[in-house]
Order: structure tokens, then C-alpha cells, then sequence
């Protein structure tokens, strides 16, 4: 007879968002922790972070079309995942993943869809394909390779008949990752980032896009200037060190450490020169600037660290989750705009930043897959 094992989708994006009630935690973990459900778990959670990182993607709907994927390989492929008497049916209705199964065999068994690591930075080739980057990855035979830890493009304009493609890194929450692009520019990406390039640039110019926040060294060529793209906004540069910040929706933040650049409102055509030291940014339509600023702690995160100096309750914990992927709520709009200054190493664990500001009059209590925040009376 079959049996039906049932997951709701809400609840598998509220476990990969960490927000579960301890009631729906204890059913999910309960769910996932069946051998039968494990290849399809780890290749559902894959989806989701990958998907969390595109831009303008209805992750709902298109898990509909992660099911299609799973279902076509199954028919294609002659997995080892199930003995012969297993049978699988995998569909979404009402918002609900099911799972049916028969007689699961719990020897030998395979994701029924390639395994990558999405936790790890990856690689979005041209035709979609997903690439981890480790050392020992198949990366596109010529185009790329990886030294010290940084992927590195190989510069191929100097061959004939070279059609350009373009191609996506990806880097997820609790990573940071290093790619030396063509002209020898050298970008470190944050957690949570995503950085669209070429594997050539053209004749004239240099343009990359950026979704999150990266810190670019620019390779300098006269005559041959850097474009840096955000949703709203373009940097224009020749040579130089500067920082691209876009997690705020519709705000954009650029700090310059060297050189001098040029930022652009794509809209509006509102500029604005930088030079070193200087922070820009465009929010509501126009553009601010502040002198004489503390780069190398705004730029904290290049040497794994978290630093901040005067800053509100709300913009640290903001920050922080972009890192250990979190919700947080106030008890209160006072408490919201406590400042703090300090600098604590990026990989410590959640808990022991919870516990220092705890140590500071800061209550922090988990409820419900939430953090509460609140003054300590």
C-alpha cells in the first residue's frame, strides 16, 4: 500500500529562514530527518538558497519548476537511488510538497538531481548550470581556474574567433570569496552577493554588475574604463579601490579607499565625483556624501570582522543577518536607535554576539524563530 509523507512548503522555507516554532520544528525535523526524504531535502534546500540569491524570482512558483527539473531527470536517468520496487511521485499542490514512496530500499542512494553545494560560493555558467567552486571542480576547460583560494578568468581576448558569454558568482550567507577577472581586476564579494561579468570585455570599456556588496582593486587601462552596475546606479572608473554596497533596496553606497571615480543615477543622470575616504550615496531620488570617513572600519568585512562606531541597534542587527540569516524585532522604536560602538570577529558564533550585548543591558530572547529585542529595565 502506498504511504504518503507530506511536507508543507511554508514550513520548508520557514526552516531554511531558521524562523520554525519549536512545535514546527519538532515536525520538520521529524520529517527530515527519514532516509527516504533525505536526497530530496538536500537537493530542495540547493533550490531555495539559489534561489533566494537571483533577482526578481517568485520562489514559490518556481519551485514548481524545480519539481519539473526532478522529475525529468528521474525519467532520463537510470538512478541507484531506489530499489527496483520503489516508486516516486513528487508534486506540488496547494502550496504542499508530497512525497510517495513504496518499499524504499535504504541501501545504495543518490540525490535524483546533481548534487552542488549551494552553501559554498558557485558559479552560474551561461546555460544556467550551477558550478561549486572547489579545488578539484570541472570548471570550463580554458576560461577558468582557481589559485589560492579565488577563481581566477583566464584572459582569452588575444585569441581568434572568441565569442563572449557571461557569467554569475554567487556567494551565500557566512561566506566571502575573491575572483581575479580578466583585465586582472581583482573583486572580494560579500556574504550574500551576487557579481554578473564577462568572460571578455569589449574594446572600449569594462562592465560588471553587482548585487549585494563587493569591494573592487581595478586594473588600471587608459582609455578603457570600469563600469560597475547596480539595479539603479553606475560607477565609472579608470583604476582604482572602492566599495559597491546595495542591500538596501533602492539605496546604493559607494566608498572609495584610492583613485577617484565617477557614480551615476542610470534615471536621473545625477553624478557625483568621489575621491578617497568619501562615502556616496543615492537614496530618495539624490545623491549625499560624507568626508573624511573611517573606511577601514565601514570596510571591516574585507578582514572578517564586524566594526562599528556609533551605530544604531537597528543598522548592526541588519547587518548581522545579512551573515547568520536571521529575523529580529524590537520591543520598541526607542530601542531601535541605541548606539553602540565595537569590532568582533565575523565567524564567531551568533550566540556569543548575543550574549555581549547582553553583558551591555540588551535583552535578546528567541521566540517563535525570531529574535525579541529589548532594554533591559
Amino acid at each position: 500500500m502506498r504511504r504518503e509523507k507530506e511536507i508543507s512548503w511554508r514550513l520548508f522555507r520557514k526552516a531554511n529562514r531558521q524562523d520554525l516554532s519549536k512545535k514546527e520544528k519538532e515536525a520538520f525535523d521529524n520529517w527530515a530527518k527519514k532516509p527516504q526524504h533525505q536526497s530530496f531535502f538536500d537537493s530542495a534546500t540547493s533550490f531555495y538558497q539559489e534561489k533566494e540569491m537571483e533577482e526578481e524570482i517568485d520562489v514559490d512558483r518556481g519551485f514548481q519548476s524545480f519539481i519539473q527539473q526532478v522529475e525529468s531527470s528521474n525519467r532520463k536517468s537510470r538512478w541507484k537511488s531506489f530499489a527496483v520496487a520503489a516508486s516516486i511521485l513528487l508534486a506540488i499542490t496547494t502550496g504542499s510538497l508530497k512525497w510517495y514512496s513504496s518499499n524504499y530500499s535504504e541501501g545504495d542512494h543518490t540525490s535524483v538531481v546533481a548534487e552542488i553545494d549551494l552553501q559554498r560560493p558557485y558559479l552560474i555558467l551561461e546555460d544556467g548550470t550551477k558550478v561549486a567552486l572547489k579545488d578539484t571542480v570541472q570548471l570550463p576547460k580554458g576560461l577558468f581556474e582557481i589559485k589560492s583560494d579565488r577563481l581566477v578568468v583566464t584572459d582569452i581576448s588575444a585569441q581568434w574567433f572568441v565569442s563572449d558569454k557571461h557569467y554569475s558568482l554567487v556567494v551565500p550567507r557566512k561566506q566571502s570569496y575573491c575572483v581575479e577577472l580578466a583585465d586582472g581586476t581583482v573583486v572580494t564579494m560579500n556574504a550574500a552577493s551576487k557579481l554578473t561579468f564577462p568572460n571578455i570585455f569589449d574594446e572600449d570599456s569594462r562592465q560588471v554588475s553587482v548585487k549585494g556588496e563587493a569591494f573592487f582593486k581595478v586594473s588600471k587601462q587608459e582609455n578603457k574604463p570600469f563600469y560597475v552596475r547596480t539595479s539603479d546606479v553606475y560607477v565609472k572608473v579608470l583604476g582604482t579601490q572602492f566599495n559597491v554596497n546595495t542591500r538596501n533596496q533602492n539605496h546604493t553606497v559607494v566608498i572609495l579607499t584610492e583613485g577617484k571615480v565617477e557614480a551615476v543615477h542610470q534615471k536621473s543622470q545625477q553624478k557625483v565625483s568621489i575621491t578617497p575616504d568619501m562615502l556616496a550615496s543615492f537614496h530618495d531620488g539624490k545623491w549625499t556624501t560624507q568626508k573624511h570617513i573611517n573606511a577601514q572600519r565601514l570596510l571591516a568585512w574585507r578582514g572578517d570582522a564586524f566594526s562599528y562606531e556609533n551605530n544604531t541597534l537597528e543598522e548592526i542587527f541588519k547587518d548581522l543577518s545579512y551573515w547568520y540569516d536571521f529575523k529580529v524585532k524590537y520591543s520598541n522604536k526607542e530601542t531601535k536607535k541605541l548606539k553602540f560602538t565595537g569590532t568582533f570577529e565575523r565567524y564567531n558564533h551568533f550566540q556569543d554576539i548575543v550574549r555581549l550585548f547582553q553583558t551591555m543591558g540588551i535583552i535578546i530572547e528567541f521566540k517563535e524563530g525570531i529574535y525579541e529585542i529589548k532594554e533591559k529595565q
